[in-house]
């Protein structure tokens, strides 16, 4: 997942108040050579239930971490739709 799609998500969202540090910063780790992105998942042995709860954005040579956090809201459907995004 590239931080493009941070862009579209963004439109409906909305972020924390260091938005623009972070913003900065995953500009640099988007050109990173050693991006890495590390995903938690929330029911990860349940393929109906399995979701991304974090993503963790790293690099060592730059020495920047960002993570983005999602929260999820069960529907009357029994299906989970996220309601949040947090970036930190």
């Amino acid at each position: 997942m590239s931080f493009d799609k941070l862009t579209e998500i963004e439109r409906n969202t909305r972020f924390a108040r260091n938005y623009s540090k972070l913003s900065a910063q995953q500009e640099l780790l988007n050109q990173a050579n050693d991006l890495v992105q590390d995903f938690t998942y929330a029911d990860p042995n349940d393929p109906s239930l399995r979701r991304v709860t974090s993503i963790v954005y790293s690099s060592v040579s730059l020495g920047i971490t960002v993570t983005e956090t999602f929260t999820y809201t069960l529907s009357g459907a029994g299906d989970y739709y996220v309601t949040k995004i947090e970036l930190s």
